[in-house]
């Protein structure tokens, strides 16, 4: 009989739509000139942004303390929006590594390293930067979404669980959910599940929770959650259908799982797999 595999571990996260805020907002939606008015010497050609570079770069080495963060955001920025992403980079790392404990540079080399998808790199900045100061919901999920991709569950886990504590979202429990499947806490998660239970036309959830259930071998229960899945005629309904029927199988219910292969098969891409099944069970059914 075929085994089940488990679906949507190895989703690659998205980012948020609206991710982390880029650091210095406040003052990057003034030029430079503005945000240093009064002082002659701080005033830059805003018509040539590439020739500005070299007095913000100047500014940035004359100044200390606040003066000087706010000079090296500016370039730091100023790099990103003039698509010089090598110097963004080699600037974010240098920042991290003169001022470790700065928050801001952290989260700007995360932010670097997660837009050039080099996402390994992003998690291992954005782990220093909530050692540094506490993350916003949306970093939150970043962070958790970033340690699932990378294959650390047991570390994506509790971080959706604080994001789901915060905001009870279908889309934080579904990635919990995952979280735990790739750990082997099956029942954690069918208990997570079953804590907010799912709603009936929430196709997702549901075959979530019939895969817990068959992997927990109660099933009964699974084929049930399988139809009710089904019968929303979503994207999941020819799996779904498909399921239904091994469950049943499992439990000796050929009629059942006969008429649940036969309607897996009007599916395309469960028909040949649907097919095979009732030729396999046709002799046992007879």
């Amino acid at each position: 009989m075929k085994d089940y595999a488990e679906a949507g571990g190895g989703q690659t996260p998205r980012k948020p739509e609206t991710g982390p805020e880029w650091p210095g907002t406040e003052q990057r939606e003034k030029s430079p000139s503005q945000g240093t008015r009064g002082k002659k010497s701080d005033a830059l050609p805003a018509a040539q942004p590439r020739r500005a570079l070299s007095y913000i770069r100047e500014l940035a080495g004359v100044y200390t303390g606040d003066k000087q963060i706010q000079w090296q955001e500016i370039l730091l920025y100023q790099y990103l929006q003039l698509g010089m992403n090598t110097e963004a980079l080699a600037l974010a790392r240098t920042l991290t590594e003169q001022s470790a404990t700065t928050a801001k540079w952290w989260k700007a080399l995360a932010h670097i390293q997660l837009d050039a998808s080099r996402n390994d790199d992003a998690l291992a900045a954005l782990t220093i930067y909530a050692f540094l100061t506490p993350l916003s919901l949306e970093e939150k999920k970043l962070l958790a979404d970033l340690s699932l991709q990378a294959g650390i569950p047991v570390k994506a886990a509790p971080v959706y669980e604080i994001c789901l504590k915060e905001k009870p979202d279908r889309e934080f429990l579904r990635r919990l959910i995952i979280a735990y499947r790739q750990l082997g806490r099956n029942e954690e998660a069918l208990a997570r599940l079953e804590e907010f239970g799912p709603k009936p036309d929430d196709g997702d959830l549901l075959m979530l929770k019939a895969e817990l259930l068959y992997a927990q071998k109660m099933f009964e229960q699974a084929a049930a959650a399988f139809r009710r899945a089904a019968k929303n005629d979503g994207p999941h309904a020819g799996r779904a259908w498909l399921m239904a029927g091994y469950a049943a199988w499992q439990m000796d219910d050929i009629p059942a799982s006969k008429a649940d292969f036969a309607r897996a098969a009007k599916y395309k891409d469960e028909k040949k797999t649907a097919l095979t099944a009732l030729r396999q069970i046709a002799p046992v059914g007879r």
